[in-house]
């Protein structure tokens, strides 16, 4: 008998990527989890009727652990998480761990991807990884092109950084139906 996904959601800010998190898994998200109380994506999870838990600073991951056994965790999405995972969260829960990120990795790893991509005029997408203690560095499950170099002239930074985040909810989707 296949186990019923329980799936914990980390979120940072805006909350579209967790919309179509939602839109695709319904009930199967348990928890949402923010490191900020100011995210517009705790509404869009309150709204769900999603439990939402907002980390305490400095984060209490060895808490966090818990409470995420206590909901029976077995899937857990970053999308748009802005913090660094410590190695025992990750040894925790391993291959469990997937992570969105907006470049075309291992291109542009880390913070202002994005601008970084366009700003050096290299394609510029989005990939679905695994986490390991690496920032960045996991096995890369999916990518999507959101802009090819030769294209980037033709849009300002705002229309490309719009298309990006256009492609992350298309692979939230498939991440979560492939997964």
């Amino acid at each position: 008998m296949k186990m019923q996904s329980r799936w914990a959601v980390f979120i940072s800010g805006r909350g579209s990527n967790l919309a179509a998190a939602i839109d695709e898994l319904g009930d199967e998200i348990k928890l949402v989890v923010t490191s900020s109380s100011k995210a517009v994506g705790l509404l869009r999870a309150k709204r769900a009727g999603i439990k939402v838990l907002e980390l305490t600073r400095p984060i209490d991951w060895l808490n966090l652990i818990k409470v995420l056994e206590e909901h029976q965790i077995n899937k857990i999405f970053l999308l748009g998480f802005m913090k660094i995972i410590p190695i025992e969260f990750i040894q925790r829960f391993g291959r469990l761990i997937l992570n969105l990120h907006p470049s075309l990795l291992p291109l542009h790893p880390g913070l202002e991807s994005i601008k970084r991509a366009y700003d050096e005029k290299t394609n510029v997408g989005v990939s679905v990884h695994r986490v390991i203690p690496e920032v960045d560095a996991g096995e890369i499950l999916l990518q999507k092109m959101s802009c090819a170099s030769e294209m980037l002239s033709n849009f300002s930074y705002d229309e490309v950084e719009l298309r990006v985040h256009q492609d992350e909810q298309i692979l939230v989707r498939k991440a979560i139906v492939g997964y």
